[in-house]
């Protein structure tokens, strides 16, 4: 069993070269696949370039109806505002339009590898596992896909890493971590809706933490009174402007014939290769039951008696299980226009790539590392192979 350590090194030079190369490796295949014409830009691509110009213009958080500019603006309330509000802030630096869109995503594609395998190296006192961390999202298509569109999950995906990274502070005794936990679920509650899952983990950790029971119970009350009163501020902004909370259509229940789109993806996950589908099923069957072995051992052990990587493992097991079970949910209730694609899945995912390092036993972190290292090798030059044209469709064409 891992021993706890009780202090982690400051990550040096030796550390950080591999990260970075990493990182870069990845920003460079986006900027290449990205560099034709520009990224993708889809209906919700061109909702956000547009309002963000117009907020640029002083016109307010808007957009025109149908994409038909020749009507009034009206009020934007599918989206939340803070992605818009980036790339309006670009406008002010010159970064307008789709390329300012581009500009943006490849910083965050960088920021994102970079603090992933930061805290995962500071979490577990290990530069093996922060590279394999590194390495197992720089080389995930489902990660570098939404870095070439003009989405906001990439922003989403950051501030997801800093809510986690927030409640990692926390269980290394630093006492008011959590709160810098809660304003990253508050920021990401006004990036994406799909936030509320991370509002339900956090709430959930915290209660099942380290601490008293009366410690534990405010905790986790606070986070979650703060992220539903930005949340409810957001919806409150949209009846008063609009008359309605969001413009969310209702769609068909979750269906039975989703779930070959549901195992797709997940197969991706696990082998994003061009191989026989049933290959890549009896992979993922493999993976995911190692992994949930993994998570309910970790999870029965009493907080304070958790290992570093029980703890990493308990809190990656957590985000992923509780988004796809939200993600299904709001399909199954409500109905709303969530898929079971990468896009809407990617959270489930990262918290799979947590779970499986803190998982792995410190004497295989540098295999593992190393393997990360070799996929995102063979996933550049696979990709290098395939023609973009100029559409974004990268992500998608290499597997």
């Amino acid at each position: 069993m891992e021993a706890p350590i009780p202090t982690t090194p400051r990550p040096d030079w030796k550390f950080w070269a591999p990260l970075l190369l990493m990182a870069l490796g990845a920003c460079l295949l986006a900027a290449w696949a990205t560099a034709p014409s520009g990224p993708g830009v889809c209906p919700d691509g061109r909702t956000y370039l547009t309002s963000a110009r117009l907020l640029s213009q002083g016109q307010g958080y808007v957009d025109y109806p149908r994409g038909d500019d020749w009507l009034d603006p009206e009020p934007v309330t599918q989206f939340p505002p803070l992605y818009p509000l980036l790339l309006a802030a670009g406008h002010g630096v010159g970064l307008q339009g789709p390329e300012g869109a581009r500009m943006l995503q490849l910083a965050l594609l960088l920021a994102n590898t970079c603090l992933l395998g930061w805290f995962t190296a500071s979490a577990l006192a290990s530069r093996a596992a922060g590279w394999m961390a590194a390495g197992l999202f720089a080389s995930a298509p489902a990660f570098l896909y939404v870095h070439l569109w003009v989405w906001s999950e990439p922003l989403c995906t950051l501030l997801l890493l800093g809510f986690v990274l927030g409640l990692g502070q926390l269980e290394q005794r630093c006492r008011r971590a959590w709160l810098w936990a809660a304003l990253c679920c508050a920021l990401a509650l006004l990036t994406r809706f799909a936030a509320l899952s991370m509002l339900l983990a956090g709430c959930g950790l915290l209660l099942v933490g380290q601490g008293s029971l009366r410690a534990r119970l405010f905790r986790s009350a606070v986070f979650g009174a703060i992220g539903t009163l930005v949340f409810a501020a957001w919806l409150l902004r949209n009846s008063l402007v609009a008359g309605e909370a969001t413009a969310f259509e209702l769609h068909t229940a979750l269906m039975p014939e989703e779930l070959p789109q549901a195992l797709h993806t997940i197969g991706q996950w696990a082998l994003p290769l061009p191989v026989w589908f049933g290959f890549k099923l009896a992979t993922a069957a493999l993976l995911f039951g190692w992994l949930a072995a993994a998570f309910r051992h970790a999870a029965r052990t009493p907080a304070e008696q958790r290992t570093p990587g029980q703890r990493l493992a308990v809190m990656g097991g957590t985000l992923a299980l509780t988004h796809f079970m939200f993600v299904l949910a709001a399909r199954r209730v409500v109905g709303t226009a969530l898929e079971l694609n990468d896009r809407i899945l990617g959270p489930s995912l990262l918290g799979l790539i947590l779970l499986a390092v803190g998982a792995t036993p410190p004497r295989w972190r540098p295999v593992g590392a190393l393997l990360a290292l070799l996929w995102l090798a063979g996933s550049i030059m696979l990709a290098a192979s395939v023609r973009s044209e100029g559409l974004a469709y990268l992500g998608a064409n290499w597997r």
